[in-house]
C-alpha cells in the first residue's frame, strides 16, 4: 500500500521496487531509531538510582529497607543527620547517588540540570496542562475594587524607602481598596493579547513559558468591607473568592513558625504553586521554574506593598502539610511555597520557633515526579516542642587579590511610577546591538541584589552570587565579572567576548548573545543546610527569583528590555563562570539591553 502512495520518483521503472537509493534510506533510519531506542533502554534500567542513607556523623542509625532486591528498584530510606553541636543545628537529607555521596539539595539541583547529553532524557512523568486559574463552583465570590493606575511614588523611591517602610511603628489599616492594588500589581492581568485562535492573559509577574504556576491565596483577619476567612485570589476576574472559614485562618498560623505574626495580621498572602502547569512542558526542570515564577509574585508583593505604605514579613519556615490543609490544597499535584504576613512584625530574641522535622520521602524516586519530589525533600514538619530563633551569619566576601576590580559609579535614577512600571513590564527578547551606561548598571544591581535594599525572608540568610556576562557596557570592558557586595565593585573574573559562548550555553538563543551584559545568579550549596537543611534550597531559590523580578523592573524602569532565562546547559555556564569545581550552581540567567 505504501508503495503505491508513493511518489513516481522514489520508485524504480517498472514500479515494483522503491529505487536502491530510498531503501539505504530508510533502512539507516530504522537501524538509527532501533539504536537510540535501546541507548535510552540502557540508560533507564542500567544507572544506578539514588539512595537515601541514614546515618550520622559516624555511622549508619537506622533505614527503612536497607537490603534493597536484587531486579527490584533501590529503597530509598531517609537519612537524618544531626549536628549535636547546637541545639537548633539543622537535620540534612543525605544520598548515594552514581557512587557519590551528596546532599539532597545538591541531588535536586543535578536532577533538574541540563547538559547537551542529557537534554534527550526521556522524562520518567508526563502530565496533561492543566488550567490557568482553580474553579471553586457554588463558592461565592467578592469583587474588588478596580486598581489605582498610579501609587504616587517613583521605582527608584519605593527601594530607597522599602526598609523604612518595614520598620514602621503604627499598625496601619488595611483597605478593601490597598489589597486590590497590592493583589493586582503582585499578579493581575496586566494585558489580554490576543493571537489568531485565541488569546492569552499576560501577568504581573514574569513566569516561564507565560505558564503561570503560582497560586495566590489570602487569609482574611481585618480587612475593611471583607467578612474574615480564606480566600482565592482569582486574578482573571480580580476578585476573592472565598474558600475556607476562620478556623483555616486559625489553622495556617498554627502551620507557621511565627505564629503571632500571622495572629496579628490585618491579613495574611500564601503563594502556592501548581506543579503540572508546568511539567507538562518543562518536565524535570520544572521545580527551578515554579519556584522562580513564585519568587517572582514575592518580588511584586514586597514593592507594591512598600508603595502601599504596608510592613510585612515574608516567612519560608511552615509546617508544609498543616499550611495545605488549612488551604484545602490537593497535596498530590500542589505546595506551598511562601506566606507573606502584613503587618509590623518583628523579631525579638525571647521568640521561639516549633520543633521540626524532615518529611516522610518516598521508597523509590520511581515513586514521584521529581518537581514533587524536589518540594518533599525540602519539606518540613512539625513535631513537639520548640527552638530558639536560629540566625545564620556567613562570611563577608573578600576581594581576589589577584582580580582587576571596578568601582561602580552613582546609580542613575528613575521617575517612573512603580504601577507603571510593573504595569507595563514585559519579556523583550528582541535586543539592539547598543550600549547600556554604566549608571544603569550600577542602578539594576545595587536595587535587585539581597545584599542591597532586597528585603530577606524572616529566617534570614543569603544564598547567592551574581555573575555578570558583559559585551557592550560603557567604559566596562568586555568579560565575566563576579559582584562584591561587601566592596560595591565588580571583580574581573576573565577578559574577552563571550556574548557567542553563553548564547551557546543558554540552548542557542540569541536574545543571550545580543544582550549587552547577561545576569547569572549561582545558588551557593556550602551554605545550603546551615540554617533550616534541605529548606534553604527553597530559600535560595526565592532570593534569586525576588532579585530577577527586581531586575526585571529596574531595567524597565529605565527604558531598558531584560528577558529571564532559565534553560541553559549547566556545565558550559558554571565553566563560563568559572565555578565548575566550587559549590556555586548556575540557576538563573536574564539578559539585558537597549530595546530595538
Amino acid at each position: 500500500w505504501l508503495r503505491k502512495q508513493s511518489p513516481t520518483m522514489l520508485l524504480e521503472a517498472n514500479g515494483k521496487r522503491w529505487r536502491r537509493s530510498v531503501r539505504i534510506s530508510a533502512l539507516s533510519i530504522a537501524v538509527a531509531v532501533l539504536l537510540l531506542i535501546a541507548g535510552v533502554i540502557v540508560y533507564e534500567f542500567l544507572r544506578p538510582q539514588p539512595t537515601f542513607i541514614l546515618e550520622d556523623e559516624d555511622r549508619p542509625i537506622g533505614a527503612r529497607n536497607t537490603s534493597p532486591v536484587r531486579g527490584q528498584a533501590i529503597m530509598l530510606p531517609v537519612l537524618f543527620r544531626e549536628n549535636q553541636r547546637t541545639a537548633e543545628a539543622p537535620k540534612r537529607i543525605w544520598l548515594s547517588h552514581r557512587g557519590e555521596r551528596m546532599s539532597g539539595a545538591e541531588y535536586i539541583h543535578e536532577a533538574t540540570g541540563i547538559s547537551r547529553w542529557g537534554v534527550f532524557r526521556a522524562p520518567r512523568f508526563v502530565g496533561s496542562q492543566p488550567g490557568e486559574f482553580k474553579s471553586f463552583p457554588g463558592k461565592p465570590a467578592v469583587a474588588l475594587p478596580p486598581p489605582r493606575k498610579q501609587s504616587g511614588k517613583s521605582f527608584t523611591d519605593v527601594v530607597r524607602r522599602e526598609h523604612d517602610a518595614t520598620a514602621e511603628s503604627r499598625q496601619p489599616t488595611l483597605t478593601k481598596q490597598t489589597l486590590a492594588d497590592l493583589l493586582h500589581y503582585a499578579y493581575g492581568v496586566t494585558e489580554t493579547r490576543r493571537y489568531p485562535g485565541g488569546s492569552i492573559l499576560l501577568r504581573a509577574a514574569a513566569s516561564a513559558g507565560a505558564l503561570y504556576p503560582t497560586d495566590m491565596y489570602v487569609a482574611i483577619r481585618n480587612v475593611e468591607g471583607i467578612p474574615p476567612g480564606m480566600y482565592y485570589y482569582h486574578a482573571a476576574n480580580h476578585s476573592l473568592v472565598h474558600t475556607g472559614s476562620r478556623d483555616d485562618v486559625e489553622r495556617l498560623a498554627s502551620a507557621s513558625a511565627y505564629h503571632g505574626w500571622l495572629v496579628n495580621a490585618p491579613a495574611t498572602i500564601i503563594l502556592t504553586v501548581m506543579y503540572d502547569r508546568t511539567v507538562w512542558k518543562y518536565r524535570d526542570r520544572s521545580y527551578r521554574y515554579v519556584m522562580l515564577d513564585a519568587a517572582h509574585v514575592a518580588g511584586n508583593l514586597t514593592l507594591a506593598a512598600t508603595a502601599l505604605g504596608m510592613p510585612y514579613q515574608l516567612v519560608g519556615l511552615f509546617d508544609d502539610r498543616g499550611v495545605s490543609e488549612a488551604l484545602r490544597l490537593n497535596t498530590a499535584d500542589e505546595g506551598v511555597v511562601l506566606i507573606m504576613a502584613l503587618g509590623n512584625h518583628t523579631k525579638t530574641q525571647e521568640m521561639r520557633i516549633p520543633a521540626f522535622d524532615l518529611p516522610i520521602l518516598p521508597k523509590s524516586v520511581d515513586d514521584m515526579e521529581l518537581t514533587r519530589l524536589s518540594h518533599a525533600l525540602t519539606s518540613m514538619r512539625w513535631k513537639a516542642g520548640s527552638l530558639p530563633l536560629s540566625s545564620i551569619r556567613f562570611e563577608k566576601v573578600p576581594e581576589r587579590a589577584t582580580r582587576q576590580t571596578y568601582a561602580m559609579p552613582a546609580s542613575s535614577t528613575s521617575k517612573r511610577d512603580l504601577f507603571e512600571v510593573i504595569q507595563t513590564r514585559r519579556s523583550f527578547r528582541e535586543f539592539a546591538r547598543r550600549e547600556v551606561r554604566l549608571e544603569d548598571l550600577a542602578g539594576i544591581i545595587r536595587e535587585s541584589y539581597p545584599w542591597h535594599n532586597q528585603p530577606a525572608l524572616a529566617e534570614g540568610g543569603h544564598w547567592s552570587h551574581l555573575y555578570l556576562v558583559v559585551r557592550a557596557v560603557t567604559t566596562l570592558p568586555a568579560g565575566v565579572y563576579v559582584y562584591n557586595p561587601e566592596s560595591d565593585k565588580l571583580e574581573l573574573v576573565v577578559r574577552g567576548e563571550f556574548s557567542r559562548k553563553i548564547a551557546s550555553a543558554g540552548l542557542s538563543q540569541e536574545l543571550l548573545e545580543r544582550a549587552a551584559v547577561v545576569f547569572v545568579w549561582a545558588i551557593d550549596l556550602s551554605r545550603v543546610g546551615t540554617l533550616h537543611g534541605e529548606r534553604d534550597y527553597r530559600y535560595g531559590c526565592i532570593e534569586i527569583g525576588l532579585s530577577g523580578e527586581r531586575v526585571y523592573l529596574a531595567a524597565g524602569a529605565r527604558g531598558l528590555g531584560a528577558c529571564g532565562v532559565g534553560a541553559f546547559y549547566d556545565d558550559e555556564v558554571e565553566e563560563l563562570l568559572q565555578v565548575r569545581n566550587s559549590d556555586r550552581r548556575a540557576m538563573y540567567l536574564m539578559g539585558i539591553g537597549q530595546m530595538r
